[in-house]
């Protein structure tokens, strides 16, 4: 079956009920927001309409100016000394925001792909070509922006391992890496980063303070019960008691207002997004979007998984949003691009 005639229903679906789950809860619970939320959706739904119609047969041919792009394009919050709370990750342009690092992941993943497929025959040839994504990598750590480098590690791995590149060459990095973990903690980590990992773990011992964001996010998702309190009746987002409801704790507001019946909902519409892009990587005639539509789908789960676990208390809270659920246009927009690439039209045979 050709891939570029595949139905979109399934994978639209799930996509609509998670930006109509999203826009809803956005105009209970932070109103202000919900015009440029929408605008951003306008936006994101051109440049997916936009991407499946642009030739990217060059970047196949050379993809290093995918990574020399890719790089410029984060350390411009750095080149300016663009500082938003304490980091340099953000490109403000008027009242809006650009997260340089969510644009990046779908380049950065495009490279690693290509260099596989061109070198595949060569493991070793491989992983010293790969290595070069340890630059950006670095950089994202420094900014700092853990969060945004574990995805792009998750999603490497994601595409090595399908893509059946062997992971021998992996294990020493890995070893020294986790002999060194203590000194990361200890030297490498901001001290906002080392308190969440610390009242992560308990965050009782400061629930006025460091531990305030998890203790509200799990009162609010306790307090929805069966059917939730009600649309623009969720006391703890309501009355301004949970933090960053609009994006980082949207999921919490959401439980809050619909209860577990919006939980359900939610998760079911993740689910058929996550089985509808296994089906597509799986029907892919096209190697490099095979593995594509893989590292995009590594991406959402892991970005899910992080934001809802986050929200129960299970996860560090590190700032990633929940996939066309959250406020905020970079990750929307980085989303609808690579939707654009997996279901363009042209050939990407090299």
């Amino acid at each position: 079956m050709n891939s570029n005639k595949k139905p979109l229903w399934p994978l639209l679906i799930s996509i609509l009920t998670l930006g109509s789950l999203s826009l809803l809860t956005i105009s209970s619970v932070a109103p202000h927001f919900l015009p440029r939320q929408i605008m951003y959706w306008v936006v994101a739904v051109f440049l997916f309409f936009l991407v499946r119609r642009i030739n990217t047969k060059a970047f196949i041919d050379s993809p290093y100016p995918l990574l020399i792009a890719a790089t410029a394009f984060l350390l411009l919050p750095t080149i300016f000394n663009l500082n938003t709370r304490g980091t340099q990750r953000w490109i403000n342009i008027g009242t809006f925001s650009i997260q340089p690092s969510e644009f990046i992941k779908p380049l950065l993943a495009l490279f690693l792909i290509i260099i596989i497929q061109k070198e595949k025959k060569d493991p070793l040839k491989t992983y010293l070509k790969a290595s070069l994504l340890a630059i950006p990598l670095i950089i994202t750590v420094l900014q700092p922006d853990l969060g945004t480098a574990l995805v792009i590690a998750f999603t490497s791995l994601a595409v090595l391992i399908s893509a059946r590149i062997s992971l021998k060459p992996l294990l020493p990095i890995l070893l020294i890496f986790t002999l060194i973990t203590p000194l990361v903690f200890r030297f490498g980590l901001k001290d906002y980063q080392k308190d969440r990992l610390s009242y992560f773990l308990n965050p009782q011992e400061d629930p006025l303070g460091q531990g305030y964001q998890l203790t509200q996010s799990q009162i609010a998702i306790g307090s929805g019960g069966l059917t939730g309190q009600g649309y623009k009746k969720g006391t703890q987002s309501q009355l301004l008691f949970l933090p960053e409801k609009q994006n980082d704790f949207i999921f919490a507001a959401l439980s809050e207002e619909l209860g577990l019946f919006g939980i359900s909902l939610l998760l079911l519409a993740f689910a058929l997004l996550f089985i509808n892009l296994l089906k597509i990587a799986q029907k892919q005639e096209n190697e490099i979007k095979q593995l594509f539509t893989i590292a995009f789908l590594s991406q959402l789960w892991f970005h899910t998984l992080i934001n809802v676990g986050m929200n129960l208390g299970l996860m560090p809270v590190t700032g990633l949003p929940l996939p066309f659920v959250s406020f905020g246009g970079s990750h929307l927009l980085s989303s609808f691009l690579s939707l654009g690439f997996i279901f363009s039209n042209l050939s990407l045979d090299s």
